[in-house]
């Protein structure tokens, strides 16, 4: 009997995100709207994630500013992914974003700031 396919995660790529980054989800099987995609170009950063809310998908930057809880409060989210990466680490980054995706289930990423650098990744909650 074949088991069945876990649910996969759905992501908005912010504009910083490569196509490379994009491409890769995508092989992955995961369903990835660009702010291009979604005529979101330039769009201010609280316009961004309410889409993703609005959207309920996973936003997904190289933007550092959506690491600050306080502006962007995991509670209110249904995540956010921060890559921290440059086209020297680029490969290192994405083996840990596909072991990250390979060990979460997309309810995991709820109410998460999930921070991937080339050697791991953090998942950061609000406390309560």
């Amino acid at each position: 009997m074949k088991k069945p396919e876990r649910p996969k995660a759905r992501f908005i790529a912010d504009e910083c995100v490569g196509d490379k980054t994009i491409r890769f989800l995508r092989s992955l099987g995961y369903e990835v709207e660009s702010v291009w995609d979604l005529n979101l170009k330039s769009a201010p950063n609280g316009k961004l994630i309410q889409r993703a809310i609005k959207d309920k998908k996973i936003f997904i930057t190289e933007d550092q500013d959506f690491c600050n809880i306080i502006l962007y409060p995991p509670r209110l989210h249904s995540g956010i992914i921060v890559l921290k990466t440059s086209r020297k680490v680029e490969e290192k980054v994405h083996a840990v974003l596909e072991t990250m995706l390979f060990h979460l289930k997309p309810l995991d990423f709820e109410k998460a700031l999930i921070i991937v650098d080339k050697s791991r990744y953090r998942i950061r909650r609000e406390s309560a």
